[in-house]
């Protein structure tokens, strides 16, 4: 994806060198990798050697996969009502991002025009679905001033409310653990806390600690702020769900947040995609000794990020490999905790993601001990690279 501000600029060209040399050191590590995979597991007698090579050649991807650039498309399916569909198109319409705003209006095009039926046209039915699917939806659905305007004024007002504070400097966070829970705090706080972390890219604990000092005078503003535009139809923004037991800050990279980032019985809080927090570097490329190619373009890509920030934050952006990583807040109930380590720490999962579902588990464990024993995940250190 080339966002339209920089199409026939210099600044494209940039933009394509950066995402070209991500293709070539993906294109590099890949065999070294197959091999390595190769020697380290051998093919069992009872495996067909096409099964075995797709599966090793599938893990070798596993690992270049966080070379890829967020500007990477790809393809999304979903099932969803109407209903959900309007508010869907909405906010896709009210976001910042061009292509999410082209997205909504194709969506909304969509709806006007019949769906597409092609199991009869393959049997050769003349009959179909010849009305349009939602014209209803197709003619009012638009996007929301509110929705469109209340993060930037809440990063505004952020910038200004927090100066001062060292949360606009990485170096002032200290160690961050890939998972933390949040010790359980009065719910004014929460939801200031949680707007303002919304838009910064400081830890929540952080945050929560300098919101604690603030007066209730602070506190109620920064509630305004998220407030002041809404109308009488307007739905509170889902930082303002707050009351879970259980919240999680994660830190992991993007391409394991992407997996994460599919359950929907959480509240979840993302902040904005950023090369702040730097990036991960997969074991199996430490093991193969690969990483030093690895660190030495992820490093440069950085680098090129900073400098085409500059220029435009758009296409830095999108230029941003999954193998950085983004912070994001969960919330949920012990149910959701419970599944969310059961399921994402399984043997076929990507090492990623069954590691922070695992430290989900072990946070539990500690605070709740009774709670913890009834959680059924699996150790990272256990490991079926075969499995899939």
């Amino acid at each position: 994806y080339v966002p339209d501000a920089i199409h026939g600029s210099e600044t494209e060209g940039t933009y394509h060198g950066i995402l070209r040399s991500l293709g070539e050191i993906y294109r590099l590590l890949h065999e070294p990798l197959v091999t390595y995979l190769s020697e380290r597991e051998p093919r069992p007698p009872s495996m067909k050697p096409d099964t075995y090579q797709r599966t090793i050649a599938a893990r070798a991807f596993d690992v270049t996969r966080y070379l890829l650039p967020l500007a990477c498309k790809t393809n999304v399916g979903q099932v969803v009502s109407i209903r959900t569909l309007e508010k869907q198109i909405t906010r896709l319409l009210s976001s910042q991002l061009p292509e999410l705003r082209m997205i909504g209006e194709d969506l909304k095009d969509a709806c006007q025009r019949p769906p597409m039926n092609v199991w009869g046209e393959l049997c050769g039915q003349t009959a179909g679905l010849n009305e349009p699917m939602a014209p209803t939806l197709s003619r009012y659905a638009r996007a929301n001033d509110y929705q469109a305007t209340v993060y930037t004024d809440l990063a505004r007002y952020a910038k200004e409310a927090l100066r001062g504070t060292g949360l606009d400097h990485a170096d002032t966070w200290g160690t961050c653990d890939p998972v933390e829970l949040i010790d359980p705090h009065d719910p004014i706080d929460e939801t200031v806390a949680t707007l303002l972390y919304r838009v910064s890219h400081a830890p929540y604990r952080r945050i929560l600690g300098v919101v604690r000092d603030w007066t209730e005078k602070q506190k109620q503003d920064t509630i305004a702020v998220a407030l002041t535009r809404r109308g009488s139809y307007d739905e509170l923004p889902k930082e303002f769900r707050s009351g879970y037991a259980f919240t999680f800050d994660v830190l992991m990279d993007i391409g394991g947040w992407r997996d994460m980032h599919r359950h929907r019985r959480c509240q979840q809080i993302q902040q904005n995609f950023t090369a702040a927090h730097g990036y991960d570097v997969p074991a199996p490329l430490i093991e193969a000794r690969l990483d030093g190619e690895y660190r030495q373009a992820m490093d440069a890509v950085r680098a090129d990020i900073e400098q085409l920030k500059k220029v435009n934050g758009e296409a830095a952006l999108y230029a941003i490999p999954f193998g950085f990583k983004v912070r994001c807040l969960f919330k949920m109930d012990f149910a959701e905790a419970e599944y969310i380590a059961k399921l994402r720490s399984g043997v076929k999962g990507h090492w990623s993601y069954r590691n922070i579902a695992w430290l989900m588990k072990e946070k539990l464990t500690q605070r709740y001990p009774m709670l913890g024993v009834h959680v059924q995940a699996t150790s990272p250190d256990i490991e079926d690279t075969l499995t899939r």
